[in-house]
């Protein structure tokens, strides 16, 4: 063949196949292959251990501290009760609430407001199982995603509006 030029690297005889370890990456050899986890998804049984945590805990930290305000800072939350002026702006709000709200005053006899705060703090520690989920399915490692939800805990819309019966705690687990 004239004018080309072959070399040795590029013949096909010479190609060598290293035989690959089970247990180990073809790219990197000397790497431990990962475990296999037990869905498709990524989520194991520690992750939801550790959702389940973060949910207790988020759960009975709104309670104590929606115990430690003033009452008269509940006296202006009329609108769980009598006033239906943000089913304009939220319509299904008063039909997601009412349920919940509902079941716990009469199941625990307690009072209406008890009862929006139990509910209440139940919706802020699925936030945080839900957050910390999420970061494990978008990828995150689980020293990553506990680092980020808890920067999430300690955000200033966590600890203001977790805590204190409104619909942007419902809204943002939607």
């Amino acid at each position: 063949v004239m004018g080309m030029v072959t070399t040795t690297h590029s013949s096909p005889d010479r190609i060598r196949h290293k035989p690959v370890t089970p247990g180990r990456h073809p790219e990197t050899p000397g790497l431990p292959a990962q475990s296999p986890r037990s869905a498709a998804t990524g989520i194991d049984r520690r992750d939801v251990l550790i959702a389940a945590l973060f949910a207790m805990a988020v759960g009975i930290g709104c309670l104590l501290i929606a115990r430690a305000m003033p009452s008269f800072l509940f006296q202006s939350m009329d609108f769980w009760f009598d006033d239906h002026y943000r089913t304009s702006v939220h319509p299904l709000f008063s039909l997601l609430t009412f349920v919940p709200v509902y079941l716990a005053k009469h199941a625990l006899s307690i009072s209406p407001l008890r009862a929006v705060l139990l509910v209440g703090s139940l919706i802020g520690g699925l936030w945080s199982g839900t957050l910390y989920m999420v970061f494990r399915l978008l990828g995150c490692r689980k020293w990553d995603a506990i680092v980020l939800t808890l920067l999430g805990l300690v955000s200033a819309s966590a600890l203001f509006w977790l805590p204190v019966p409104n619909s942007y705690s419902w809204g943002s687990l939607s």
